[in-house]
């Protein structure tokens, strides 16, 4: 696990670029959570902070999956060697790299997994001009919560409304809804904890051939100083940049 992870700027212009062009493409972020979720020693225990998800060898197996794709337009987001102070270097030393498993795939170079929400923190003209494409296509956004905040970020569209924790433990009966409602839109927005990694890869290899952006806690974001605020767990992070990340919102609401 040497790989290289590319700059916030240049992982944000290769994603941004593909949203332009209007393909398929799918783009997933692997954070702590992921890499402490595919240890052996994690099966049958309770992993994450803002998502808790219980481990499962389907689990493990799918997100690893996930990781091992390899294809030019599927794009993997990491945490894992990006030393970036305000969003991952302490959560990336924790990490113990002995305990990930074998046959993950390695590669030279990775993008980096928090780049969407660097950008929109520190250059909300450029994630202006991001939000403007996305605005242009159609969205089904996948979550625990729903706000209209949302649509005018990513575009209106279609909605599929999962559990705060762990919803992957039911993911055999909402899969099915997203399948269907997936038809209908041009783009899907995935803020779903370990799960959205699960159904990148699920629509990867079942064929489903739309613009897939792993979002995450982005979404948080844009509904920070909402009454629905209250829905978040954890997100620390975030609340040490919450005057910004207000007043970056309310710019791209205007």
């Amino acid at each position: 696990m040497n790989h290289k992870v590319i700059s916030h700027k240049e992982s944000f212009e290769i994603i941004f670029s593909k949203l332009r062009a209007r393909k398929p493409f799918w783009f997933v972020r692997f954070g702590d959570g992921d890499h402490v979720l595919m240890y052996k020693q994690s099966l049958g225990k309770i992993v994450g902070g803002g998502n808790r998800f219980y481990v499962t060898e389907k689990l493990q197996k799918e997100i690893i999956e996930c990781y091992n794709i390899v294809d030019e337009n599927f794009l993997i987001g990491t945490m894992l060697n990006d030393q970036t102070p305000r969003q991952m270097a302490r959560h990336e030393r924790q990490i113990r790299k002995d305990l990930l498993p074998d046959n993950l795939v390695k590669r030279d170079k990775l993008l980096a997994m928090s780049c969407l929400f660097e950008i929109f923190l520190v250059y909300p003209d450029k994630f202006k001009k991001f939000v403007e494409e996305l605005r242009k296509t159609s969205t089904l956004f996948v979550g625990c919560y729903h706000h209209k905040n949302l649509d005018k970020i990513y575009g209106g569209g279609e909605y599929v409304k999962l559990g705060v924790q762990n919803c992957y433990g039911n993911i055999d009966q909402w899969y099915p809804e997203l399948l269907k409602k997936a038809e209908k839109v041009d783009k899907i927005i995935l803020s779903a904890g370990q799960s959205s990694r699960v159904i990148a890869k699920r629509l990867y290899k079942e064929g489903v051939k739309k613009m897939v952006l792993d979002v995450g806690s982005l979404s948080d974001a844009f509904i920070f100083n909402t009454p629905i605020r209250k829905i978040i767990h954890g997100r620390i992070f975030m609340k040490r940049v919450e005057t910004k990340v207000n007043r970056n919102t309310r710019f791209l609401l205007q």
